[in-house]
């Protein structure tokens, strides 16, 4: 085979294989996001944050974006003295995870402030936050941006996240590296000195992350009722499941080397294990959260975590162990002629699974391309494709530039042939250490909140926006609830300023499904352009019309409809599915990407199929 046939079209298909995470960033573009939320922040808190009420609260209600793991969390409330006056007795709803309440004892008039420190029962992370409200005021206070939300997990907490996610990959990378480099004829399990020490990084990971969690724990008393309080929460026994596994690796890993080395039953048990623990960081994963279709979205997740560490863990294992072998052989080149085409074939599958299901946790996560550089997490991500973006880029001139070099070379002796072959090393060892850079991103991006999961602190509020002539309608109402709710209308142009010439607007509300009359009133202008109304009071829960008519000086009146949900009970925490589910759109990006992706596989194979007949070594299978 000559220089000039390595260079052929096949090996250009494979490099641009290569590329896809590269294309990732422009797919999200055409993504709809469904509402995933990262960490359990309030939507819906009652009373609102910034309350001016008439009557005090009989308890204190906030609905979460994430289920509450209760037991390992507070609800306390403060007097205007600081003094705490809840007497500690905050529980979830029976059946409503995401609804964390609080009974009150009578309060008298004066100024009270929620403070709130929950740890999410979905992916484990844990925020707090606070909030003020006022007994004896009157009328109702509009929306109010409530104090920020803190999320209390940060970089000790990736730090952490990165050391299990690199000990599973590194674990990844030893159990496969017998099937991606069976030229070798490789053992199923390396040998202690390679495996133990990462064994040690997920042990002391998995106690690390049990340290961190219980160090933030609002629980008061020893250490022992902290620890019993964190490991009988969802989040505590995964994350003690994980260090249970990661005994079980080191007791199977003991059994294979003291036992019959022919036993594969235990390398398989082995790579079962080591999948575990990523399933376990997938089930504590942002897309915990999701309820609607949550099935997939895991299954996304393990689908990401797993083509990572095949890409990465097998890079590691080429960089480290296979190089050093290597140079144990009389021919260098002539085992890296056939291995960089054998590894390819296991990076084009990794990278197409990570395109397929990166494609779709972007859709949960990401609204648009400018909160990539607008929001902490979409900058992340930013850098993680790059860093992609960059270990393909390596790929392609291994494929292009040294395997071509090594494959000529083998007609060759001396100094040409040591040449080409590190050259290689060096890249190789580049893009190894990208793949760490990148783990440590991913580590990150799990323990940042995603922009489409920023939600409000306030109650719940309607707001629709209606384009009548030449005129703009926006109707907003909170809180959508039986009892008081307040109003407001506001008229623009087209070019969004206030119309002066609105000088009254009418509103009718009629309840879809009942007998009852329909409600008439007046809105209050209160500037140019805005009506407002507070104190409406609305007694059935349900679909209801509303009719709103403005009056104009020296114009036509102006009519438009509204419809509106009044619910009689908290909004249930409901996740969208995706909305490329049924796109036709992306189902295409889909279909077209896993068709590159076996065409690639199978391109590969034979570039592999063709280096061991030049070599006249037996195909593997």
């Amino acid at each position: 085979m000559s220089t000039a046939n390595t260079r052929s079209r096949p090996s250009a298909i494979i490099s641009c294989g290569r590329v896809q995470p590269v294309a990732l960033g422009l797919l999200i573009l055409l993504s709809s996001p469904s509402g995933i939320f990262a960490h359990a922040v309030p939507r819906v808190t009652q009373p609102a944050a910034n309350a001016v009420l008439h009557e005090a609260p009989r308890e204190i209600a906030i609905r979460f974006s994430e289920r509450v793991e209760g037991r390992a969390s507070s609800l306390q409330v403060f007097d205007a003295h600081g003094t705490r006056i809840d007497e500690g007795t905050a529980t979830t709803a029976p059946g409503d995870p995401w609804l964390y309440r609080l009974a009150l004892a009578p309060l008298g008039s004066g100024v009270y402030t929620v403070s709130w420190r929950v740890m999410s029962a979905d992916d484990g992370h844990v925020t707090d936050g606070a909030y003020v409200f006022v007994v004896d005021g009157i009328g109702i206070s509009p929306p109010a941006a409530a104090d920020q939300v803190i999320a209390v997990t940060g970089w000790y907490d990736a730090l952490v996240r990165w050391l299990g996610m690199l000990g599973a990959v590194a674990m990844i990378g030893l159990l496969t590296a017998s099937l991606t480099f069976r030229c070798r004829r490789l053992p199923r399990v390396p040998s202690p000195s390679a495996v133990l020490p990462w064994l040690a990084v997920l042990l002391l990971s998995g106690g690390l992350a049990l340290f961190a969690r219980l160090q933030r724990l609002p629980v008061e008393g020893s250490e022992w009722a902290g620890f019993v309080t964190l490991v009988s929460s969802s989040v505590g026994q995964i994350a003690a499941a994980k260090i249970a596994i990661a005994l079980l690796l080191l007791g199977t890993f003991v059994a294979y080397w003291r036992g019959s080395r022919g036993r594969t039953w235990l390398w398989s048990l082995a790579l079962l294990l080591t999948l575990l623990l990523l399933l376990g960081d997938a089930w504590v994963s942002h897309v915990a959260a999701a309820v609607v279709w949550r099935g997939l979205a895991l299954t996304a997740e393990l689908a990401h975590l797993l083509g990572v560490a095949l890409w990465v863990g097998g890079l590691g294992y080429f960089a480290t162990l296979f190089w050093w072998g290597a140079f144990r052989e009389k021919s260098p080149a002539a085992e890296l002629a056939w291995a960089i085409p054998a590894f390819s074939r296991l990076a084009v599958g990794a990278i197409g699974l990570l395109t397929l299901s990166g494609l779709y946790l972007a859709q949960l996560h990401l609204a648009s391309l400018g909160q990539f550089l607008s929001t902490p997490y979409g900058r992340i991500l930013l850098a993680k494709l790059g860093v992609a973006a960059f270990m393909a880029a390596l790929g392609g001139y291994h494929q292009f530039v040294v395997h071509p070099h090594i494959v000529a070379s083998l007609k060759r002796s001396g100094r040409s042939v040591d040449r080409s072959a590190r050259r290689f090393s060096k890249t190789l060892r580049i893009e190894a250490s990208l793949g760490l850079l990148a783990l440590l991103l991913a580590a990150f991006l799990g323990t940042t909140s995603p922009p489409s999961g920023t939600p409000s602190h306030v109650a719940e509020a309607l707001r629709q926006v209606r384009a009548v002539e030449d005129t703009q309608l926006t109707l907003e109402v909170w809180p959508l609830r039986p009892g008081p709710n307040a109003i407001r209308l506001t008229v623009t142009g087209r070019d969004g300023q206030a119309l002066p010439d609105a000088t009254a607007a009418l509103v009718q509300l009629q309840a879809t499904g009942s007998d009852t009359a329909p409600l008439g009133f007046t809105l209050q202008r209160e500037s140019a352009g805005v009506f407002v109304k507070n104190d409406v009071v609305l007694g059935i829960a349900g679909t209801w019309k509303v009719q709103v008519i403005v009056q104009r000086q020296g114009a036509y009146d102006l009519s438009e409809r509204f419809e509106l949900a009044l619910s009689g009970q908290p909004e249930q925490h409901v996740t969208s599915p995706p909305a490329a589910a049924s796109n036709g759109v992306m189902i295409l990006l889909y279909v077209g990407i896993a068709g590159l992706t076996i065409v690639l596989l199978i391109v590969s194979k034979r570039r592999l199929s063709s280096a061991l007949r030049r070599l006249d070594v037996p195909n593997q299978p």
